[in-house]
């Protein structure tokens, strides 16, 4: 591989795991008010902390180089079933208009995870 290419992959890296290391942070600064919107009849802070654990702990691994593969695996996954779960029952049962609006970002959470779980499956690491 060029030095250029490997250069770039580096950066690129760093940069998606701090981008996701600020999403974790984002998550425990702000569990409090992302609790209201978790479906859970109970457990919703300790959901949303939770998911900011994983997040954060992959997202420095990821920063790290250490364990890649399987951080940005587990970030999709978490995107996913959270975007998912969040999405889902906002949009087809509340018929309110702001609400549906601002649950944009988990529409977004879970298009960035969707095409993360793709390239995880359609790339595969060369052997050593």
């Amino acid at each position: 591989m060029s030095s250029k290419l490997e250069i770039t992959l580096k950066v690129t890296r760093i940069v998606l795991g701090l981008l996701f290391l600020a999403s974790g942070i984002f998550h425990f600064m702000n569990y409090g008010v992302m609790a209201v919107f978790v479906p859970l009849p109970w457990g919703a802070k300790y959901f949303v902390l939770l998911v900011a654990t994983i997040i954060s702990v992959c997202s420095v691994s990821i920063v790290l180089n250490q364990y890649t593969r399987a951080s940005f695996l587990t970030i999709a996954i978490v995107f996913f079933l959270t975007g998912v779960m969040i999405l889902l029952p906002t949009i087809h049962f509340s018929n309110d208009a702001y609400l549906k609006v601002i649950q944009l970002p988990n529409l977004y959470k879970t298009i960035i995870a969707f095409f993360v779980l793709l390239g995880l499956i359609l790339y595969k690491p060369k052997q050593k």
